[in-house]
């Protein structure tokens, strides 16, 4: 039994691991490619509905799942293992790894901007290009064809293809065919405007053609008009320009017919015209000057007129001698809840409270006022007729006008900013309360996190080194009766715990980081990657690294976190090129205003940029360990690092073709 499992197991790398399991559902023998501990999690024993099916000869296929380790989808698929009667015996079961569905269907391609992706039952995306939107767990059934497919409502027809919006939010002609097993169904969508063009360019040639014919028409039509008409037109310009007085125009037409008789005649007219008509142009004149200047004056004075009145503010003017209000705008009347006609004719004190009064005439306040502060405000008080007391900011300004004195007041209403100035104190004072709580407690949050991470790091470090030592010793004590198999396994062992000890150095590290306090001092860049490069000189003496390092500037920063920096994005470069002979690694400045950007360039794997949103996240990797070892940290300790210092991280890469890692600093001037 083992050796028929491990060989299905190793035909199909899409087979995670697989169970045998008896008529009780109690397992009896499973081979899996996952360490003990993590193929435990898979729990079948209880899955009612599966052992249901099973018994009654079918094929079971369960809901997609995600892995919480991998992230990769996961799928449980059951058969019946039956005698040579065909009597039911057991059930074998397999967990089956999806993402060989992800690669097909990202490398699909329909047309030129076309997408292709599965769906469940449900409506669950289950395999899309990408793969984010996979792993949220996204529900299409709001896309037309998706909701065809869940409410059973494909036909020979809907199978053509409709027009509805897509994945995307564009609009597609789409269309999808339903797997009998599983229950999934893949889409197929291809942009409108790709999928039409022959159809849209055809339009688009007709029309070109009918608006081309049409013009073709309009110019045709008044040539032919000028040539028909142009002597009327000219007999007609000429009548209208001797109606206006002008007696110095001839008539000239070539035309023999009636048209030329009558502008002969025309001719004659206004040659007799000349021997008896005055001119009249001074006069004329004279009074088109006069109509243009009482014209202006009516402009003005209503311009005037509407901006006094329809001014926010209001605006009122009194006599300043006897302080009697001469006019006001319609502001003024909404401020005091008076009609105009209560208001003009009146003594001031009429929109000031009693207790103003008291304290002095206004008429002479304001004098005193505009006389030492001409054009500022003050603040003071107006009633209402049913006596409600506002607050408000005058502006006062005195002009003499015929020998007569007049006081000009703007006032603004500031109730309302009275209040909210109050309203505000009081806020601020209570966010300040909040603050200095919400600070405290994040104090105290702080505290507890490294107290966590210390204990986090012997509490997890005390097993692996127990891990360690004992598989150690139990490997002296019994290597020599092992066979093959088993040194592998003690290999895998090894290796996972050792990893597992980097994970943990890094992870402490990178919370390390957030905590430290930066030592800021003048840092020499060239000398840092100097260090580095002989450093690594050293360590590989078998690679044939080329190094091309520029001048690099002096900054102020954290010389051991810059290090850091530096040492692990060249560690990066050549890690990523030890598949070429010859590996080509660059180091240079561009300056800004602002700031000195950074670069290392190299000539290896490369990236594919869609990905790059997980270049600088804690455990995100490109690469498999077999590839490429690493942790995933480095580059997030790079960005942590270079967020403290205020600058900016970034990549640019392509496949196979390099990649250029960039950060900046903020210059010393900065």
């Amino acid at each position: 039994q083992k050796l028929c499992l491990e060989k299905l197991l190793g035909l199909e790398h899409s087979f995670r691991q697989i169970i045998l399991l008896n008529t009780e559902k109690k397992e009896i023998l499973r081979v899996t490619r996952l360490s003990k501990v993590l193929s435990k999690k898979l729990f079948i024993q209880n899955d009612n509905t599966m052992f249901s099916q099973v018994r009654e000869n079918k094929l079971y296929i369960s809901s997609i799942y995600i892995d919480n380790v991998t992230y990769e989808p996961m799928v449980l698929i059951a058969v019946p293992v039956t005698d040579i009667f065909n009597d039911y015996k057991g059930t074998l079961a397999a967990e089956l790894n999806l993402k060989f569905m992800w690669d097909l269907v990202g490398g699909m391609k329909i047309g030129k901007n076309g997408f292709v992706y599965i769906v469940d039952r449900y409506g669950g995306l289950i395999a899309f290009r990408d793969i984010s939107r996979v792993l949220k767990g996204e529900n299409l059934r709001h896309i037309k064809e998706v909701n065809k497919f869940v409410n059973n409502e494909s036909d020979s027809i809907s199978n053509i293809g409709s027009i509805s919006k897509g994945i995307q939010g564009n609009y597609v002609v789409s269309t999808h065919i339903a797997f009998e097993t599983p229950d999934w169904a893949i889409i197929v969508e291809l942009p409108v405007l790709e999928a039409y063009k022959t159809i849209i360019m055809s339009l688009m040639i007709s029309i070109l053609i009918i608006l081309l014919s049409f013009l073709l028409i309009i110019i045709v039509s008044i040539y032919l008009s000028r040539i028909i008409t142009r002597p009327v037109m000219n007999l007609r310009d000429a009548v209208k320009n001797i109606g206006k007085g002008n007696l110095d125009i001839n008539i000239e037409t070539d035309s023999k017919d009636e048209i030329g008789e009558l502008a002969l005649s025309f001719n004659q007219m206004v040659k007799d015209l000349k021997t008896t008509t005055v001119s009249r142009d001074s006069l004329k004149k004279e009074i088109k000057e006069r109509k243009e200047v009482e014209r202006e004056l009516r402009k003005t004075e209503e311009k005037f007129k509407r901006l006094f009145n329809e001014a926010l503010d209001a605006i009122v003017i009194a006599d300043a001698e006897t302080g009697i209000i001469i006019d006001c705008n319609l502001a003024t009347t909404r401020l005091v809840e008076r009609e105009k006609s209560e208001i003009i004719g009146q003594h001031q004190r009429i929109i000031h409270p009693k207790e103003e009064g008291k304290k002095g005439d206004f008429t002479k306040s304001f004098k005193e006022h505009i006389g030492e502060k001409r054009g500022q405000s003050i603040e003071t008080q107006v009633i209402t007729k049913s006596g409600k007391i506002k607050e408000v900011s005058i502006t006062a300004n005195v002009v003499e006008i015929d020998n007569r004195k007049i006081i000009q007041g703007v006032f603004r209403d500031i109730t309302e900013k009275k209040k909210a100035e109050e309203e505000i104190k009081k806020l601020n004072e209570d966010l300040e309360k909040k603050v200095e709580k919400r600070t405290a407690e994040l104090n105290e949050t702080i505290e507890e996190l490294k107290s966590f991470s210390y204990s986090v790091s012997h509490d997890l470090r005390a097993p692996i080194r127990h891990i360690n030592t004992f598989s150690k010793l139990l490997y002296d004590e019994i290597k020599d009766y092992l066979n093959e198999d088993t040194i592998k396994i003690y290999n895998n062992i090894e290796y996972s715990s050792k990893k597992m000890g980097d994970l943990i150095d890094d992870l402490l590290n990178f919370f390390r980081l957030s905590r430290n306090e930066m030592n800021l001092i003048n840092v020499d860049l060239n000398t840092i990657i100097y260090e580095v490069k002989d450093y690594m000189n050293d360590e590989l003496k078998d690679r044939n690294i080329e190094w091309d390092i520029n001048k690099l500037p002096i900054i102020i920063g954290d010389l051991s976190m810059l290090r850091q920096v530096v040492t692990n994005l060249i560690s990066n470069a050549i890690k990523y090129t030890r598949n070429r002979k010859k590996a080509v690694i660059k180091v240079g400045c561009n300056s800004t205003k602002n700031e000195e950007i950074i670069f290392i360039q190299d000539n290896g794997v490369g990236f594919n940029e869609k990905y790059i949103d997980k270049l600088f996240g804690v455990f995100q990797r490109l690469h498999s360990d077999k590839e490429f070892e690493g942790t995933g940290i480095g580059l997030a300790i790079v960005k942590r690092i270079i967020n403290r210092h205020r600058g900016r991280v970034w990549a640019k890469g392509e496949e196979n073709k390099g990649a250029t890692f960039y950060f900046s600093l903020p210059k010393k001037e900065a």
